[in-house]
């Protein structure tokens, strides 16, 4: 598995940050709620898959799945992004992501003083990885050894 490391600021758009992670992926950071993000990695650009079943507001995702893009339903609060050294910080005033150099995401929360308090992290070291996908094979056909 190859390590993801280094990354760049792509984008801001309106509701999300894209960075370009090793000069071909792209990490998408979503501010659906003042609570909620969605974090979206699109390998060498592409989904593998472009349906979710895993975040729907107000109800059920639809069997058929929802696409991955999707924001309808989300109130899409205001966010602020500041950029300090190796760091880059998406926050609402419930929550905020730092992206850190290389790539791992640190998590906060703001607790009923005001005050930042850690939620959770990746670990500093081989946050990501990039598995190389291989050539599936027909179930009639035997392993290579």
């Amino acid at each position: 598995m190859k390590t993801l490391k280094h990354w760049s600021l792509h984008q801001q758009l309106e509701h999300h940050v894209e960075l370009t992670v090793d000069g071909q992926h792209t990490l998408c950071l979503y501010v659906l709620e003042e609570n909620l993000f969605r974090v979206l990695l699109k390998r060498q650009g592409q989904l593998a898959l472009d349906r979710t079943w895993s975040i729907a507001p107000q109800q059920d995702v639809p069997w058929e799945g929802r696409a991955r893009d999707d924001l309808s339903g989300f109130s899409l609060p205001a966010r602020q992004l500041t950029r300090e050294g190796d760091t880059l910080t998406i926050a609402t005033r419930q929550l905020r992501v730092t992206v850190h150099q290389p790539l791992w995401l640190e998590w906060s929360y703001r607790d009923e003083a005001g005050e930042w308090q850690p939620l959770a992290n990746d670990r500093p070291t081989s946050a990501y990885g990039e598995c190389p996908r291989r050539r599936r094979r027909p179930l009639s056909e035997p392993p290579q050894r």
